[in-house]
């Protein structure tokens, strides 16, 4: 079946950081083995010094530390 995203995704949520803060996204999907890509202005993200990424049964998480004025999107 298809996977599907729990709980409310009809509503985006909003941030407003400071640049050097810690940005946390999280989302739960309907099944464990369910992949998930973060995106952000269309372009896919990828792990890196300040991007981590994580999978843990039906959670994902994306969290991006030091934020920049570029991460804005």
């Amino acid at each position: 079946p298809p996977v599907s995203i729990v709980g409310n995704s009809e509503k985006p949520e909003h941030h407003m950081l400071m640049t050097g803060d810690e940005l946390i996204l999280e989302c739960e999907v309907s099944r464990v083995n369910a992949i998930v890509n973060w995106y952000c202005n269309g372009r896919l993200l990828q792990e890196d010094s300040r991007t981590h990424i994580e999978s843990r049964d039906t959670m994902r998480k994306l969290v991006i530390s030091g934020l920049q004025t570029s991460d804005s999107g």
